[in-house]
């Protein structure tokens, strides 16, 4: 009773402070991120009335559109207006059986199941279910569905299909509104005139006043160990030894509308109009709209199998899940969301500084905003730095510093009292006493005593100043342009610009091991060594993005570094060893909204943005509020199991297809597109799910689809084929196939038998057709015989005839081949002289050239002319010079080699054509025939006749020179002959 009391105290200090979760953030850590969705996000209704999550993974919602099914990115609606179609939209109630079915209920009372292939079967008034509405049901282990109606009390419908009705004590009207089968497999009903259990003889048995529960409305509840609680009106029980014990009790009186009792043994309570309770040990945290929870009635509580809470509620659907990290924003009691600086003092507050002033988070978890005096509603606080005496200072935006203890200012510093500006982004501790401030135009000094001391140097800049830290090395400035060490030997600026093209600082860590500074800058991040040298890592050396904020080492070894694009962790060892040179990449993760992030978004140029606690807990400023983790849940949410994976549509050709008998999807043949969808049916981070696929007989190997959710197909052939999908979580190992079997049907003519019978067909109609020309042959060697026998002696008598014919014939044939000759021979030659003429030559010549081009080989041509012939025929006479030509050809037929060609080109010029014949061998068979023309006796034609010649020369020894180029050369030494006195051959 003591613990009771607690709790009930408890409850009174959550009802007192409704704007503000009483629950320690710190403890939070294991807490949630929260998701919502409503009709904008694909619920078919806003109002969700029951959830549950079936075999295959999947959940399920009834809502008054239909029952909605979700893969973790969107909804599937099964309704009237889908196929098949549901007898009613309307559905009250839903459950889910050990088999993998789903159960509908509505209020027209249809009964529906969902088979896990996808198969539809509906039970209405011809299957003989009653004419009432269906307000919940449930389905015990051996698979009897309880269905619960409207002022109609209970029936069972066993599974061999029939259905039986159990009404109320003496027919009283009983309208069941919840339904929870205990340990023993009896069915407890939630009235509003008390609880009922079925019992074993199928009578129904008043259970509130046994209990001891007070008379009025009472809903059971079942939780994973069988047990049943009971929830009426403002209190909850546990159903203990034929007791009801009270376990909780809400002292405002309000009324609870669901429950929950989750694998962690936490207690979830829905209420009528007062949001969500949950009752952890002997804290009670509260849940509202303020938090993000849908207004109205709760009215289903679900724990899915990765432990997130889903809440339905009149005005939509809410869940809780676990994430890697937590957040603390407005939501929550923060005064504003965007974050700039975080600072702890030693009784373990966490003060937050915001564009809206400042906050103190007591280890109770409960934010509270403190007063900064008259400029409270304009204060933007930009910097924050906790002394070793709990004196906070606080940096604000325009108002210059204050200093506060206990959440009280006791000190405020402007430009009045010598500070450089009033806008100021950073503190450091000094080491001597004090605080070190980063103004807009540089550095001061505030010392215990709350005086500005300036530096006294000139070489520190002047400008808005990002970071400030003081280590055993000095003072660490970092600047819009810039980082600067300033201690005993003087200012030195660091080259962040020269080593790695940085310009903005906006962070120092002091690494004690090694003496080490480390600064975070728009380029990556530069490590300082205590001897001078810079290393820097970048994105070329892994780092995933390039601007950097304040970084801290946590208890693990484990750096984390805030940034505009997530938070970046990373082993600080591998950091080191990468500044060594010793490993040539990093392997940094890059947390972002998937890991429950407000916002990827974290803050720099302020700080201290990066803080790591005195729990140990890393809390980073965003600009949706604070983000937190604790280190030692990283392994679990870095390394989740792969999810299950689910075939959620097979289309040929955008037709939807189902699964045959066999299970396999059978095809129709001509099918010219396949697509299949699926779905990896985890909720953490659906979003970060990666899927790989592979069809067997067609792809060569795994086929990576990252986050894409179907795969498609547009030129498999007729066969059987297994489609293999595989799904990861974002960091973890992939999962298990899930395969189908896809049968893509032949057309008739690419069927086996039906080849087999085309060819069966081909070889009987060669067959016939041979067997019908042997026949045929046959018949008509046996015409022949007998027409040969007949015309034999016909034949005889005219082979005479024939044989004077065939002479007569090949005389014919005689004649007319000597006339072809002859006609041949007149085309060809040249009637005087008897050797080629002029077109004979010409066919030859372009022969020649072109074959010769082809080959490569060398080929001649000479002109020759009979000199002063016209003497010839003025002296002798026409007759003369006739003979004296063909005495000329004669010579050079003889003359010349037997396979160069001789024409006469017309009068007393005539031509040589000599393949494959170079320039040197052109010239000696000139010269020779030249001598041989000079030589010959020709007093047989005229007594005093004596002839010589003239020859030009000319050679083709290149490719690309056509024949008359090669004529026109032996032209031109033609002429040089004549020119040069006749009698000689002159080569080009």
């Amino acid at each position: 009773m003591l613990a009771l009391a607690l709790i009930g105290m408890l409850a009174v200090a959550s009802a007192a402070v409704p704007a503000a979760p009483p629950a320690a953030h710190r403890e939070s850590i294991e807490g949630f991120a929260k998701d919502a969705w409503s009709t904008s996000a694909g619920l078919p209704h806003n109002a969700v009335h029951a959830i549950t999550q079936t075999g295959d993974g999947y959940l399920w919602f009834a809502t008054w559109e239909g029952v909605a099914r979700y893969n973790g990115v969107g909804f599937t609606t099964f309704s009237r207006m889908s196929t098949p179609a549901l007898p009613d939209s309307a559905i009250a109630t839903i459950a889910a059986d050990r088999f993998g079915n789903l159960w509908t209920g509505d209020t027209r009372g249809n009964l529906g199941r969902r088979d896990p292939a996808g198969r539809w079967r509906f039970w209405g008034r011809a299957q003989g279910m009653p004419r009432a509405a269906i307000n919940r049901m449930a389905v015990d282990d051996t698979g009897r569905v309880w269905v619960g109606f409207d002022r109609l009390g209970i029936g069972r419908l066993d599974p061999d299909g029939r259905f039986t009705v159990l009404r109320g004590p003496a027919g009283k009207p009983i309208t069941v509104l919840r339904i929870a089968i205990d340990a023993e497999g009896r069915p407890w009903l939630g009235t509003l005139d008390g609880a009922y259990r079925a019992d074993p003889d199928g009578r129904l048995r008043a259970m509130s006043a046994e209990l001891g529960l007070p008379p009025g409305q009472a809903m059971p509840f079942r939780d994973k160990a069988g047990r049943i609680w009971l929830t009426a009106g403002s209190s909850l029980y546990r159903v203990e030894g034929g007791r009801a014990v009270l376990v909780f009790r809400q002292p405002d009186g309000k009324r609870f509308s669901d429950f929950l009792h989750a694998t962690n043994g936490d207690l979830w309570l829905g209420t009528e109009n007062d949001g969500l309770l949950r009752v952890k040990g002997t804290r009670v945290d509260h849940f509202s709209t303020r938090n993000g929870l849908p207004e109205g009635r709760i009215t289903a509580l679900f724990e899915d199998r990765e432990h997130s809470i889903w809440v339905g509620a009149n005005g939509g659907l809410f869940r809780l899940r676990k994430a890697l990290f937590a957040n603390l924003r407005a939501e929550d009691g923060l005064s504003g969301n965007y974050v700039r600086a975080l600072a702890e003092t030693r009784d373990g507050s966490l003060w937050v500084g915001s564009s809206k002033g400042l906050d103190v988070v007591p280890p109770s978890g409960v934010p509270r905003p403190v007063s900064l005096g008259p400029a409270a509603n304009r204060v933007s606080v930009m910097s924050l730095s906790a002394g070793p005496d709990d004196l906070l200072t606080i940096g604000t935006f325009g108002d210059g510093v204050l200093q506060a203890r206990g959440g009280r200012v006791v000190r405020r510093i402007t430009q009045a009292q010598g500070l450089p500006a009033n806008h100021v982004r950073a503190f450091a501790q000094a080491r001597g006493g004090g605080v070190w401030a980063g103004t807009q135009r540089g550095v001061a000094l505030i010392d215990p005593a709350g005086h500005v001391r300036l530096p006294r140097t000139h070489d520190l800049p002047a400008e808005i100043v990002y970071a400030l830290s003081e280590t055993p090395e000095g003072l660490w400035v970092g600047t819009v342009s810039g980082a600067w060490l300033w201690n005993h030997s003087g200012v030195h600026r660091i080259d962040i610009m020269g080593a790695g093209q940085a310009n903005s600082v906006f962070g120092f860590f002091h690494d004690p091991e090694t003496g080490d500074t480390w600064i975070s800058t728009d380029r990556g991040l530069f490590r300082h060594r205590r001897d001078g040298q810079l290393d820097h890592i970048g994105i070329e050396r892994g780092m995933p993005v390039d601007g950097l904020f304040q970084m801290t080492v946590g208890r693990g070894g484990s750096a984390w570094i805030g940034s505009n694009k997530g938070i970046v962790h990373v082993c600080f060892k591998a950091l080191r060893l990468a500044a060594d040179g010793r490993l040539p990449r990093i392997g940094p993760d890059l947390f972002t909204a998937l890991d429950g992030l407000a916002s990827a978004q974290s803050n720099g140029a302020s700080g201290p943005t990066t803080l790591q606690r005195r729990d140990g807990t890393i809390w980073i400023a965003t600009a949706e509020g604070v983000a937190f983790v604790d280190p030692r849940r990283l392994a679990h949410f870095r390394f989740m199991s792969p999810p299950a994976v689910a075939i959620e549509s097979v289309e040929a050709d955008g037709q939807p297809m189902t699964a045959g008998p066999e299970g396999a999807y059978v095809l129709p043949a001509g099918t010219h597109r396949l697509t299949i969808a699926y779905a990896g049916l985890s909720y953490l981070l659906p979003q970060g799910i990666r899927y790989r696929t592979q069809m067997d007989g067609f792809d060569t190997g795994w086929v990576d689809r990252e986050s894409q959710r179907t795969a498609e197909f547009t030129t498999l052939p007729p066969g059987t084929y297994a489609f293999r999908v595989q799904a990861a979580q974002a960091r973890g190992a992939w999962g298990p196939d899930k395969t189908i079997t896809v049968r893509l049907e032949p057309f008739l003519w690419q069927r086996s038998w039906f080849q087999l019978a085309c060819a069966a067909l081909v070889i009987l109609a060669l067959w016939c057709l041979h067997r019908w020309r042997t026949l045929a042959m046959a018949r008509r060697e046996r015409q022949l015989a007998r027409l040969v026998d007949a015309r034999t002696a016909e034949l005889r008598q005219q082979s005479h005839v024939l044989e004077e014919v065939a002479q007569e014939r090949e005389q014919l044939l005689d004649r007319l081949r000597g006339q072809a000759d002859a006609l041949e021979q007149l085309a060809n030659e040249d009637p005087l002289t008897g050797v080629a003429n002029r077109r004979r030559f010409n066919d030859m010549l372009s022969h020649v050239a072109t074959v010769s081009a082809q080959d490569g080989r060398h080929w001649s041509l000479a002109i020759v002319d009979i000199d002063h012939f016209k003497q010839v025929n003025d002296r002798h006479s026409h007759v003369v010079g006739d003979l004296a030509l063909c005495a000329v050809a004669e010579v050079l037929r003889h003359a010349a080699p037997a396979d160069h060609l001789v024409a006469r080109l017309g009068g007393e010029e005539f031509a040589l054509l000599m393949p494959d014949t170079d320039a040197v061998q052109a010239a000696r068979i000139g010269e020779r025939i030249r001598t041989a023309v000079q030589q010959r006796d020709y007093r047989g034609i005229a007594p005093d006749l004596a002839i010589t010649i003239s020859i030009g020369v000319a050679t083709c020894a290149m490719r690309g020179v056509d024949a008359a180029t090669i004529f026109q050369a032996a032209d031109a030494a033609l002429y040089r002959a004549k020119a040069w006195g006749r009698n000689r051959v002159v080569a080009d």
